[in-house]
């Protein structure tokens, strides 16, 4: 019986049967394959050797090609600057983004210089160092896209701590801590939403107590004291949405009362009344919208008069009147000297000049009289004595000898009544 032929299948491309022919011959031959499955996965081999031999001119493409992607890769994210380390200082910030200068791609990489971290996409992200111009660092913390996250610590330019409280998403929350540059506490308290809330505490550098009161959305609210440093009261009232309202009490620094009166809307309001650290009253009137309203009156320290007169709108308004120490008028009539204050007359706070008086009536006997005290007086000399010794002797001897004519003329007119009274 004749054996059936095997067959293999030819892939091979082209004239290439001989190749395939040999290649097929020289397995069976090697092998001595003794069925069809066999014969049939030695000529895949064959045909695959027949592809690798036919296709060498691509081999070393395919080669270089493999080699070169590794650094096909690093030109790639050198292309986008991945990788790259700048310093700040060479970057532009672009709202929440940063870039290098004159580019339009946002950086990413190292930063270093006074602020360092790294950007990723234009944003910082995880932990950033922020210094000061004389080397000391100022801030430290993380970010997450871009934002502040987390734990923050800030310095001074010294190294002490400034404050140091958390993060989220860019807003500081929960509690928070200041300092003093001398390491003492400045103030304490908690943020809710990048805003201050709830209970504050203030203090000054010797740890002394400054104030005390509670915030609302940010804002001072509600009852408020203030101290000076060595513990005395310096004020206390309530506040509304950060503005002063109702009453307030405000003192000296040994704790003499200041001042005391009302706010509306964080403007004085209504009657006040101030006095020295003496204890004397200095002042006492009214306050409209803040400004100084109606009468007022104001005392020296020893409790005498300094000045009383009427406010318009804060500005002084009509007559006024000042006071001396010892209680005499102040009074500034000469407008060269003093047009700013003074006993006078004032418009919107600003004192009128005192009118010269004018000559109008010749006649007048009491401008005459003061016309010839103002004039200057004239030296008299000896010459001008014996002149006027001289006119006035003349004078008597004219009147003299007008008497005596007047005697010999009533003389004469007597003798001629009797002459007539004895003729008769």
């Amino acid at each position: 019986m004749r054996q059936k032929k095997l067959s293999t299948p030819n892939i091979c491309p082209g004239n290439n049967n001989i190749v395939f022919n040999a290649l097929n011959g020289y397995f069976k031959i090697k092998y001595r394959l003794p069925s069809l499955r066999e014969s049939i996965f030695f000529s895949i081999q064959t045909n695959v050797l027949c592809y690798l031999f036919f296709m060498r001119k691509l081999l070393p493409l395919l080669t270089c090609l493999v080699i070169l992607s590794p650094t096909v890769m690093l030109f790639s994210c050198s292309h986008t600057s991945k990788g790259e380390t700048v310093k700040f200082e060479n970057l532009a910030g672009r709202g929440e983004l940063y870039y290098k200068k004159f580019s339009a791609v946002p950086f990413s990489g190292k930063v270093t210089g006074i602020e360092q971290g790294t950007l990723r996409k234009g944003q910082r992200t995880g932990t950033w160092l922020t210094y000061h111009y004389n080397g000391q660092l100022s801030k430290k913390g993380d970010y997450k896209s871009g934002k502040q996250e987390g734990s923050w610590v800030e310095y001074y330019k010294n190294g002490q701590i400034l404050a140091q409280g958390d993060y989220k998403s860019g807003k500081k929350e929960g509690s928070w801590v200041g300092y003093h540059d001398n390491g003492k506490v400045s103030e304490k308290g908690d943020y809710k939403n990048d805003k201050k809330e709830g209970p504050w505490v203030a203090y000054y550098d010797n740890e002394k107590l400054s104030e005390k009161g509670d915030y609302k959305i940010g804002k001072k609210e509600g009852p408020w004291v203030a101290y000076y440093d060595n513990e005395k009261l310096s004020e206390k009232g309530d506040y509304k949405i950060g503005k002063k309202e109702g009453s307030w009490v405000e003192y000296y620094e040994d704790g003499n009362l200041f001042q005391q009166g009302d706010y509306k809307n964080g403007e004085q309001e209504g009657p006040w009344v101030g006095y020295h650290e003496n204890g004397q009253l200095a002042l006492k009137g009214d306050y409209k919208n803040g400004k100084r309203e109606g009468s007022w009156v104001e005392y020296h320290e020893n409790s005498r008069l300094s000045e009383t007169g009427d406010y318009t709108n804060g500005s002084k308004e009509g007559t006024w009147l000042f006071y001396n120490v010892d209680g005499t008028i102040r009074n500034e009539a000469d407008p060269e000297i003093d047009t700013d204050e003074g006993t006078g007359t004032y418009r919107n706070g600003i004192k009128l000049p005192v009118p010269k008086k004018t000559k109008t009536d010749k006649g007048s006997a009491a401008e005459e009289q003061g016309a010839l005290k103002a004039a200057p007086v004239t030296p008299v000399t000896e010459d001008a004595s014996s002149e006027t010794e001289g006119e006035s002797d003349t004078e008597s001897e004219s009147d003299t000898e007008s008497e005596s004519d007047t005697e010999d003329e009533s003389s004469e007119t007597e003798s001629e009544s009797n002459t007539e009274k004895r003729s008769n």
